[in-house]
């Protein structure tokens, strides 16, 4: 049995998005001061009244590093970034289309600085890094430009999701968009 530790910290984001109906936009379309939590996506639908349908919420690291310890001992200590080089079966991408709807899309953007993930995971037997899945998602914003490129989001051993939680970061910058498409 073994406990690994793994943190990444550096520079990362919260993306939210859902959509609301036509009728909801203007109890929304000026609220650029009052875009300071964290979790907006989730505030937003808890205070503001309105039908809310969120769609995604997908949260982790840009660019920063990622240390694996394994029993204490550094298995891993590198760039985010470099995963692709060193073993081209960790990471994994996945693009996030843009939604196809009537309604209006509403999308917070929440840059975040810190330590974005610190967890310990108890594992049965020995730890095996070729075990460790990275899924790197493209997150798409109006149409085919990307709002986020390359945001390290979800982390999986041997199959089983670990869950990113417990962030200790500082809101950097935050972001409110609402639009239509058609």
């Amino acid at each position: 049995m073994d406990i690994v530790k793994i943190t990444m910290f550096g520079y990362g984001c919260e993306i939210g998005r859902g959509t609301i109906k036509q009728k909801d936009y203007k109890k929304l379309k000026n609220l650029d001061e009052d875009v300071w939590h964290k979790n907006l996506i989730k505030k937003l639908k808890e205070t503001k009244n309105i039908g809310l349908e969120i769609i995604s919420e997908d949260y982790g690291i840009i660019k920063g590093d990622i240390k694996i310890e394994v029993e204490g001992e550094t298995v891993l200590d590198t760039q985010i970034t470099t995963l692709d080089i060193l073993d081209e079966n960790i990471v994994t991408s996945h693009i996030i289309e843009y939604p196809n709807t009537e309604d209006i899309v509403i999308t917070t953007v929440q840059h975040l600085e810190g330590v974005i993930c610190d967890i310990l995971i108890v594992i049965d037997g020995d730890f095996d890094i070729k075990k460790l899945k990275l899924i790197r998602k493209d997150i798409i914003y109006n149409v085919d430009n990307p709002l986020v490129s390359s945001l390290y989001c979800e982390l999986y051993y041997n199959n089983e999701k670990i869950p990113l939680t417990d962030p200790i970061t500082d809101l950097r910058n935050s972001r409110l968009y609402l639009e239509k498409l058609k």
